[in-house]
């Protein structure tokens, strides 16, 4: 939140020393000129957080309602974490385009000096923007002074070619400090390579800048966004340091052991060090009626090779958690002599993973309500499949998966290819954003006569 209060308070002061400039500026009727606020994707309301949401109830054991409720904790997340990351950057920068295309591009007199002179630049000495106009490219750039050296803080540069607008947006949060949060936004209202469709990629580093936590830190993220007519699509990769899952410590260390790295030191609980990706991929259908669709999600190790696994499969929510409870059934020689004696198994001779679940799931069918609780705890995960559903007329989003609670609408979302991963759990480490490329020189140039 404070990088889209500095950044959209740095476009507000922009117009307002532009507005200072006098003889080129002057108060008055503005007008949007580009529409470049409609140039970005809006995020589906099903997997984006409402700020209104109460907390779902928990009905009863053994309902498929109980159920959900206790996988909100699994799924909400792409909701209100990572996608509220996403859409924060995507509507900060929605504002500031907004701001711009109406308060500079919308000035008439502004336009007509930059057909006549392709540049105007303000620099009062502590901050500095250069506007320019090659043709129908535009740029606005912008620096800041500090400690009396200057930072490049934002650059915008977009095409107009009829109606197809297409740009880019690089941020930075705290100028002076490289390993401040970072971010970049490609936008396209008619990319061609997705068959003309609105696409929008976000890029973003540095988000543990002024992290707090120990455990879970997401540090980068790459999203891109796809909507065409009632299609929204949605592929993501957030990067993690020091990820810590499950609270069970029966099964933690299990769990754990499925997405370390075997090149490095065994486990160890509540010690740092393990990387991952937190990926998910999704479809919906979006219009004045319906907003919901669905994501395959997993819970990447970083050390995987993408061309060699699917991750959406050997890496699901659903078979991680499994073959942990697995793992931990087959490690506990006592809780192995106590399911056999209870279900007359021999799960010792077994070692497929879904033959010990076929064996507990045969035996939950024996018990009766209220004898079988701690069971239905341990086999909650193998109603863990992709992909999730998501319904935006819920506080709580997440309504099922493909074994739980599937809406009688999942038949009807879009039948499309899923978007493609580009930043995998190889690539994400060495992510990068900062203002290399954009053209931008050490320091601003001088300010525009007048």
């Amino acid at each position: 939140m404070k990088r889209q209060f500095r950044i959209l308070a740095f476009g507000l002061l922009l117009v307002a020393a532009l507005s200072m400039s006098g003889c080129i500026l002057f108060p008055g009727y503005r007008k949007a000129a580009f529409g470049l606020a409609e140039a970005l994707v809006k995020m589906p309301g099903a997997i984006t957080k409402r700020i209104d949401a109460t907390t779902s109830n928990y009905i009863a054991p053994r309902s498929s309602n109980a159920v959900i409720a206790s996988l909100q904790g699994i799924y909400t997340p792409v909701r209100d974490n990572y996608n509220e990351i996403a859409n924060n950057a995507i509507e900060f920068t929605r504002d500031l385009l907004a701001s711009i295309d109406l308060e500079l591009f919308g000035n008439r007199r502004l336009v007509n000096y930059l057909e006549e002179n392709g540049e105007f630049v303000f620099n009062d000495g502590s901050q500095a923007w250069q506007i320019t106009q090659t043709g129908t490219v535009y740029t606005v750039a912008g620096w800041e002074k500090v400690a009396g050296v200057w930072y490049p803080t934002i650059y915008i540069t977009f095409t107009q070619d009829g109606d197809h607008l297409f740009g880019e947006v690089v941020a930075i949060d705290t100028p002076e400090d490289s390993d401040s949060p970072t971010y970049r936004i490609v936008f396209d209202n008619a990319d061609a390579d997705f068959q003309g469709a609105m696409t929008t990629e976000l890029e973003a580093v540095n988000l543990d800048y002024s992290n707090i936590s120990e455990f879970n830190i997401p540090t980068k993220l790459w999203l891109r966004a796809y909507a065409q007519g009632e299609v929204f699509q949605i592929a993501t990769s957030v990067y993690y340091t020091d990820v810590n899952l499950e609270d069970n410590q029966d099964i933690q260390p299990y769990l754990m052991g499925l997405i370390e790295d075997p090149l490095n030191a065994p486990y160890v609980p509540d010690e740092l060090g393990i990387t991952g990706l937190y990926q998910y991929r999704g479809t919906f259908q979006v219009n004045a009626e319906v907003d919901r669709g669905m994501i395959d999600l997993a819970l990447v190790p970083g050390y995987t090779d993408p061309a060699t696994t699917d991750e959406f499969t050997e890496y699901s929510v659903g078979a991680l958690w499994k073959e942990a409870i697995a793992e931990w059934i087959r490690g506990d020689a006592a809780l192995l002599d106590a399911i056999n004696a209870a279900a007359g198994s021999d799960l010792h001779a077994l070692s497929i993973t879904d033959e010990i679940f076929t064996v507990l799931v045969n035996y939950q069918a024996t018990l009766g309500a209220g004898e079988s609780d701690d069971l239905d705890n341990i086999l909650f995960v193998v109603l863990l499949t992709n992909p999730a559903y998501f319904d935006n007329q819920f506080d709580d989003s997440f309504v099922g998966t493909a074994e739980l609670n599937t809406p009688d609408w999942a038949s009807e979302l879009p039948n499309v290819t899923p978007l493609d991963i580009e930043r995998d759990q190889l690539t994400m480490p060495n992510l990068t954003v900062d203002f290399t490329g954009t053209g931008m020189t050490a320091e601003p140039p001088a300010a525009t006569p007048l």
